[in-house]
């Protein structure tokens, strides 16, 4: 990623209590996986309603 001059990696997570929680769990971690990888930070934003996303904010 750092290659490529992308500093950071966001993923948006939209009703983190559905039904989908394990897929997008799981999504989350490849992202985050994807990130430390390439050297950069991963962060999940908040919701527009302010209500955080289940997985904490992480960084490299």
């Amino acid at each position: 990623m750092k290659q490529y001059s992308i500093d950071a990696a966001a993923l948006q997570r939209f009703n983190p209590t559905g039904g989908e929680g394990p897929t997008r769990d799981a999504m989350a971690g490849k992202v985050r996986a994807a990130a430390e990888a390439g050297g950069v930070k991963f962060y999940i934003p908040r919701t527009r309603a302010g209500r955080l996303a289940r997985l904490p904010v992480y960084g490299t």
